[in-house]
């Protein structure tokens, strides 16, 4: 389920290079770059006496103050002032576990029901942590936790930040939601989406569009000079690539804020250039897929098939009897943040994209975990290139100096070809290896951490997802 300020969709399972369960074990600084997604920030003038002294009566006076420029902002009233609460992250882990539950269930059906709780409990803690304010489907309450605006604001170095102007955007990005709510039934959609594909879809919507609607109200109320810094913020880290903790494990997570937050806000950006406010609420009500609101230029394309079955033998010959094992369709919104730095040149690629999916298995200790992607192109030719970018993207960083992993060949496959990129493990990060195996028009992706394997093993994985892909090649 998708949450707010941030309301990123939450990783509901683990994935390759890293996703969800790594996220898990990272370290203090990999923590923290998941908080700067989710973090906004105001104008560097130390004034926080709202937040020290907010409670329940001044939040429903400070709603009663944001609400107009919200509602100017959307283009829509409120038929009722949602109802407004301070709160805490004890409160807000129960309201992830509700919201994240379908989601999970989904993905880990048929394990034992205490490794999905345990899963689920981990999802919901985690997201929890980084969230200063929640609008609530199931109560239609916003929830607000000022105590952590300074605390978080001093983490990340910003201590002469305006406490006060975060905490108003926090509230205004959640009245946003608030609205969304009313006018599309937001929570009865995410409730009905079991496909993280199609979560990612609907969730890149909602939160652009409450972006780019909260700095249309902030501008109004003279908040302006906020926008750029919690655009910074969601931004997130930009030294991972040179922090030894972080490396090849952990250095895409940290880009969920600008894929999500922030490239959803340019889709609804240029609707809203196209026909106003009325615009931007037909395209968060119509819900276009992942890969054509990425791709952004009007494009039809092919819609991506899921090719879970491809990965489901998987469970017997490449987790442990005792892993907790996840199955569904891949994300192109994920593809997007794990390779964020070849971006534009993997979206462009989407429209050869036919089918896809992903395989998770963690360990008992989520320290531990195996990932595999299924892809189908539409020809050999958008199969290599797609190897080529993924390459890149992991084994180069334009932005960044220092060591990184480069790609080398890895084992032989019948008829096909492989390469492998790996990170040492060190006291200071786990040992992560990528594997793509490509063998004509469909590419297997093999990632491990902390799970060594035997390239014999690893071999035999990919060999088996790509029969089953080339066998659905064969049936269509």
């Amino acid at each position: 389920m998708a949450q707010t300020i941030g309301r990123a969709p939450i990783p509901v399972h683990g994935g390759a290079a890293p996703r969800y369960a790594p996220a898990m074990n990272r370290s203090k600084g990999v923590l923290l770059s998941l908080l700067l997604v989710w973090l906004p920030v105001a104008r560097a003038v130390a004034q926080d006496e709202l937040v020290r002294s907010l409670d329940d009566d001044k939040l429903v006076a400070l709603v009663a103050k944001l609400r107009p420029a919200v509602e100017q902002a959307c283009g829509r009233t409120f038929a009722k002032a949602p109802q407004v609460y301070v709160s805490d992250q004890g409160e807000l882990k129960r309201v992830m576990r509700v919201e994240l539950a379908p989601q999970v269930e989904a993905f880990y059906r048929g394990n034992p029901r205490n490794r999905i709780q345990k899963a689920l409990q981990m999802r919901a803690d985690l997201s929890a942590s980084g969230l200063l304010g929640k609008f609530v489907f199931e109560s239609g309450e916003v929830l607000v936790v000022p105590p952590l605006v300074k605390t978080m604001l001093d983490l990340l170095g910003m201590h002469d930040a305006d406490a006060d102007a975060v905490l108003q955007l926090v509230v205004m990005h959640e009245l946003v939601h608030a609205l969304q709510e009313q006018e599309v039934g937001l929570g009865a959609r995410f409730a009905k989406l079991e496909n993280l594909a199609a979560v990612e879809s609907l969730n890149l919507l909602a939160e652009g569009h409450a972006v780019f609607c909260s700095e249309r109200a902030a501008r109004a109320l003279g908040l302006g000079g906020a926008v750029a810094p919690v655009r910074a913020i969601f931004r997130g880290r930009t030294d991972s690539f040179d922090t030894v903790a972080v490396g090849l494990h952990g250095r895409r997570s940290e880009r969920r804020g600008e894929v999500v937050y922030l490239r959803g806000a340019a889709i609804v950006e240029r609707a809203f250039e196209r026909g106003g406010v009325d615009a931007t609420w037909e395209l968060l009500a119509g819900g276009a897929s992942c890969v054509e609101l990425l791709r952004g230029d009007g494009e039809q394309v092919a819609q991506v098939e899921d090719a879970s079955a491809s990965v489901a033998a998987l469970r017997e010959q490449f987790a442990g009897k005792t892993w907790t094992v996840g199955v569904g369709p891949i994300s192109p919104v994920q593809l997007v943040i794990e390779n964020f730095h070849m971006r534009d040149s993997l979206v462009q690629l989407f429209a050869g994209w036919r089918r896809g999916a992903e395989w998770f298995a963690m360990a008992p200790t989520p320290a531990a975990w195996r990932a595999v992607y299924a892809f189908g192109f539409a020809d050999e030719q958008a199969a290599t290139r797609f190897v080529g970018v993924v390459a890149a993207g992991v084994s180069r960083d334009p932005e960044k100096t220092g060591e990184r992993p480069e790609f080398a060949d890895g084992p032989a496959i019948d008829g096909g070809a492989c390469v492998r990129a790996s990170q040492e493990r060190s006291w200071t990060q786990p040992g992560v290896e990528v594997l793509l195996f490509r063998r004509g028009a469909n590419v297997v992706q093999v990632t491990t951490c902390n799970a060594d394997a035997e390239d014999e093993e690893l071999v035999r994985c990919a060999e088996s997802v790509l029969k089953e892909l080339e066998r659905l090649d064969d049936d269509r």
